[in-house]
Protein backbone atom coordinates (compact mmCIF):
# COMPACT_ATOMS: atom_id res chain seq x y z
CA UNK A 1 0.00 0.00 0.00
CA UNK A 2 1.40 3.33 -0.99
CA UNK A 3 2.11 5.79 1.72
CA UNK A 4 -0.03 8.94 1.62
CA UNK A 5 2.07 12.06 1.64
CA UNK A 6 0.89 15.14 3.50
CA UNK A 7 2.12 18.44 2.16
CA UNK A 8 2.54 21.11 4.79
CA UNK A 9 3.59 24.61 3.84
CA UNK A 10 3.97 27.46 6.28
CA UNK A 11 4.16 30.63 4.18
CA UNK A 12 5.19 33.76 6.04
CA UNK A 13 4.42 37.37 5.28
CA UNK A 14 8.15 38.07 5.06
CA UNK A 15 8.58 38.71 1.33
CA UNK A 16 5.49 38.13 -0.72
CA UNK A 17 2.55 38.88 1.55
CA UNK A 18 1.20 35.33 1.18
CA UNK A 19 -1.06 33.75 3.75
CA UNK A 20 -0.20 30.50 5.50
CA UNK A 21 -1.80 27.38 4.03
CA UNK A 22 -1.98 23.66 4.71
CA UNK A 23 -2.33 21.07 1.95
CA UNK A 24 -3.25 17.51 2.88
CA UNK A 25 -3.96 14.33 0.88
CA UNK A 26 -2.45 13.01 -2.33
CA UNK A 27 -2.44 15.17 -5.42
CA UNK A 28 -4.63 15.04 -8.52
CA UNK A 29 -3.22 15.74 -11.97
CA UNK A 30 -4.36 18.87 -13.77
CA UNK A 31 -4.09 19.97 -17.38
CA UNK A 32 -2.79 23.39 -18.35
CA UNK A 33 -4.92 25.48 -20.70
CA UNK A 34 -3.22 27.41 -23.51
CA UNK A 35 -3.30 31.20 -23.24
CA UNK A 36 -5.86 31.79 -25.94
CA UNK A 37 -4.60 31.85 -29.49
CA UNK A 38 -1.23 33.35 -28.65
CA UNK A 39 1.75 32.11 -30.60
CA UNK A 40 4.05 29.96 -28.47
CA UNK A 41 7.23 31.58 -27.19
CA UNK A 42 10.51 29.93 -28.10
CA UNK A 43 13.85 31.71 -28.33
CA UNK A 44 12.31 34.34 -30.55
CA UNK A 45 9.82 36.67 -28.84
CA UNK A 46 6.55 36.87 -30.84
CA UNK A 47 5.18 40.26 -31.82
CA UNK A 48 2.08 39.84 -29.63
CA UNK A 49 4.28 40.12 -26.54
CA UNK A 50 5.40 43.57 -27.69
CA UNK A 51 1.77 44.66 -28.10
CA UNK A 52 0.45 43.48 -24.75
CA UNK A 53 0.71 44.38 -21.09
CA UNK A 54 -0.16 41.58 -18.71
CA UNK A 55 -0.60 42.53 -15.06
CA UNK A 56 -1.15 39.08 -13.57
CA UNK A 57 0.61 38.37 -10.26
CA UNK A 58 2.37 35.02 -10.03
CA UNK A 59 2.78 33.58 -6.55
CA UNK A 60 5.35 30.86 -5.84
CA UNK A 61 7.21 29.33 -2.92
CA UNK A 62 10.95 29.64 -2.60
CA UNK A 63 13.62 29.38 0.09
CA UNK A 64 14.79 32.06 2.49
CA UNK A 65 18.48 31.22 1.94
CA UNK A 66 19.01 32.03 -1.75
CA UNK A 67 21.21 35.07 -1.11
CA UNK A 68 24.13 33.50 -3.00
CA UNK A 69 21.93 32.83 -6.03
CA UNK A 70 20.42 36.32 -5.94
CA UNK A 71 23.87 37.92 -5.85
CA UNK A 72 25.04 35.85 -8.83
CA UNK A 73 21.89 36.61 -10.83
CA UNK A 74 22.05 40.34 -10.14
CA UNK A 75 25.70 40.49 -11.19
CA UNK A 76 25.36 38.46 -14.38
CA UNK A 77 21.84 39.17 -15.67
CA UNK A 78 22.73 42.59 -17.21
CA UNK A 79 24.72 40.79 -19.94
CA UNK A 80 22.21 37.95 -20.44
CA UNK A 81 20.52 37.89 -23.85
CA UNK A 82 19.21 35.58 -26.54
CA UNK A 83 20.69 35.88 -30.02
CA UNK A 84 17.18 35.99 -31.52
CA UNK A 85 16.07 39.03 -29.51
CA UNK A 86 16.03 42.50 -31.01
CA UNK A 87 17.87 45.31 -29.28
CA UNK A 88 14.54 46.79 -28.20
CA UNK A 89 13.50 43.52 -26.59
CA UNK A 90 16.85 43.02 -24.89
CA UNK A 91 16.72 46.51 -23.42
CA UNK A 92 13.16 46.06 -22.15
CA UNK A 93 13.32 42.68 -20.36
CA UNK A 94 13.76 42.44 -16.61
CA UNK A 95 14.46 39.66 -14.14
CA UNK A 96 11.70 38.52 -11.80
CA UNK A 97 12.19 37.02 -8.36
CA UNK A 98 13.84 33.62 -7.97
CA UNK A 99 11.88 30.38 -7.53
CA UNK A 100 13.77 27.48 -5.96
CA UNK A 101 13.20 24.25 -7.88
CA UNK A 102 12.79 21.66 -5.14
CA UNK A 103 13.59 17.96 -5.24
CA UNK A 104 10.12 16.42 -4.86
CA UNK A 105 11.11 12.75 -4.78
CA UNK A 106 13.58 10.55 -2.89
CA UNK A 107 16.34 10.77 -5.48
CA UNK A 108 19.70 12.22 -4.49
CA UNK A 109 19.83 15.91 -5.30
CA UNK A 110 22.81 16.77 -7.53
CA UNK A 111 22.23 20.48 -8.15
CA UNK A 112 20.42 23.15 -6.25
CA UNK A 113 18.59 25.34 -8.76
CA UNK A 114 16.87 28.73 -8.56
CA UNK A 115 14.81 29.77 -11.60
CA UNK A 116 14.49 33.48 -12.38
CA UNK A 117 11.86 34.38 -15.01
CA UNK A 118 12.89 36.87 -17.69
CA UNK A 119 9.89 39.11 -18.24
CA UNK A 120 8.71 41.51 -20.93
CA UNK A 121 5.40 43.41 -20.65
CA UNK A 122 4.24 41.05 -17.90
CA UNK A 123 4.92 37.93 -20.02
CA UNK A 124 7.64 35.40 -19.19
CA UNK A 125 9.79 35.20 -22.32
CA UNK A 126 12.76 33.21 -21.02
CA UNK A 127 14.31 31.82 -17.87
CA UNK A 128 17.63 32.41 -16.14
CA UNK A 129 18.66 29.39 -14.11
CA UNK A 130 21.31 29.75 -11.41
CA UNK A 131 22.60 26.47 -10.01
CA UNK A 132 25.00 25.16 -7.41
CA UNK A 133 26.66 21.79 -7.88
CA UNK A 134 26.26 20.28 -4.45
CA UNK A 135 29.51 19.06 -2.93
CA UNK A 136 31.62 20.96 -5.45
CA UNK A 137 31.00 24.56 -4.29
CA UNK A 138 30.49 25.53 -7.92
CA UNK A 139 27.88 28.06 -8.98
CA UNK A 140 26.88 28.82 -12.56
CA UNK A 141 23.97 29.80 -14.78
CA UNK A 142 22.30 28.97 -18.07
CA UNK A 143 19.41 30.12 -20.20
CA UNK A 144 16.29 28.10 -19.54
CA UNK A 145 13.53 28.92 -22.06
CA UNK A 146 11.88 25.50 -21.99
CA UNK A 147 9.31 26.25 -19.22
CA UNK A 148 8.17 29.62 -20.54
CA UNK A 149 4.78 28.72 -22.05
CA UNK A 150 3.86 26.42 -19.18
CA UNK A 151 4.65 29.04 -16.54
CA UNK A 152 2.65 31.67 -18.43
CA UNK A 153 -0.30 29.26 -18.37
CA UNK A 154 0.00 28.33 -14.71
CA UNK A 155 0.48 31.83 -13.25
CA UNK A 156 -3.24 32.70 -13.31
CA UNK A 157 -3.98 29.59 -11.20
CA UNK A 158 -1.91 30.88 -8.29
CA UNK A 159 -2.83 33.26 -5.50
CA UNK A 160 -1.56 34.20 -2.05
CA UNK A 161 -3.11 31.10 -0.49
CA UNK A 162 -2.15 28.62 -3.22
CA UNK A 163 1.28 29.54 -4.62
CA UNK A 164 3.20 27.41 -7.09
CA UNK A 165 5.66 24.82 -5.82
CA UNK A 166 8.12 24.12 -8.64
CA UNK A 167 10.46 21.16 -8.73
CA UNK A 168 11.56 17.75 -9.95
CA UNK A 169 9.89 14.37 -9.61
CA UNK A 170 11.29 11.27 -11.33
CA UNK A 171 13.46 13.63 -13.42
CA UNK A 172 10.39 15.47 -14.71
CA UNK A 173 9.58 19.10 -13.92
CA UNK A 174 6.25 19.49 -12.13
CA UNK A 175 4.34 22.38 -10.65
CA UNK A 176 1.97 22.04 -7.69
CA UNK A 177 -0.85 24.49 -7.03
CA UNK A 178 -3.04 23.61 -4.06
CA UNK A 179 -3.94 19.93 -4.31
CA UNK A 180 -3.22 19.68 -8.05
CA UNK A 181 0.04 18.92 -9.83
CA UNK A 182 0.89 19.79 -13.43
CA UNK A 183 3.54 18.12 -15.58
CA UNK A 184 5.55 20.98 -17.06
CA UNK A 185 8.39 19.09 -18.75
CA UNK A 186 8.98 15.36 -19.25
CA UNK A 187 12.56 14.14 -19.07
CA UNK A 188 13.36 12.90 -22.61
CA UNK A 189 15.87 10.31 -21.41
CA UNK A 190 14.04 8.42 -18.67
CA UNK A 191 10.32 8.88 -19.46
CA UNK A 192 9.52 8.02 -15.85
CA UNK A 193 5.94 8.60 -14.78
CA UNK A 194 4.76 10.83 -11.97
CA UNK A 195 3.70 9.01 -8.81
CA UNK A 196 1.42 11.53 -7.06
CA UNK A 197 1.37 9.60 -3.77
CA UNK A 198 5.16 9.55 -3.77
CA UNK A 199 5.71 13.31 -4.01
CA UNK A 200 7.90 14.26 -1.09
CA UNK A 201 7.19 16.81 1.60
CA UNK A 202 8.73 20.24 1.06
CA UNK A 203 9.44 22.55 3.96
CA UNK A 204 9.66 26.19 2.93
CA UNK A 205 8.88 29.46 4.61
CA UNK A 206 8.78 32.10 1.89
CA UNK A 207 6.18 32.99 -0.73
CA UNK A 208 6.81 35.65 -3.39
CA UNK A 209 5.17 37.39 -6.30
CA UNK A 210 7.52 36.23 -9.02
CA UNK A 211 6.57 39.08 -11.36
CA UNK A 212 8.02 41.79 -9.12
CA UNK A 213 11.21 43.34 -10.46
CA UNK A 214 14.38 41.80 -9.05
CA UNK A 215 16.79 43.34 -11.57
CA UNK A 216 16.28 45.54 -14.61
CA UNK A 217 19.88 46.53 -15.27
CA UNK A 218 20.89 45.89 -18.88
CA UNK A 219 24.17 46.38 -20.73
CA UNK A 220 23.81 43.91 -23.58
CA UNK A 221 24.37 45.02 -27.15
CA UNK A 222 22.85 42.57 -29.65
CA UNK A 223 23.23 44.63 -32.82
CA UNK A 224 25.86 42.21 -34.11
CA UNK A 225 23.50 39.28 -33.67
CA UNK A 226 20.13 40.52 -34.86
CA UNK A 227 19.03 42.63 -37.81
CA UNK A 228 16.63 45.25 -36.49
CA UNK A 229 14.06 46.64 -38.95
Amino acid sequence: MKKLIALFFCLTLLLGGCNSSVYVNSLAQGELVDNGNYEQINNQIPQWVMNTEWNTPFYATTSSDITMFDAYAKENFPSFCDAQWTQEQSDAVYLGKGIEMFQLDNQRQINRIVYYPVILNGVIVSGYQVYERLGENEIGSKASPFLVNQLNSIMSLTNENTPLILGFHNDNVIGIVGDTYYVLDVDPMTHKEIEPDEIQVVNTDVCINVMEVFSNERNTNVEDWVVID
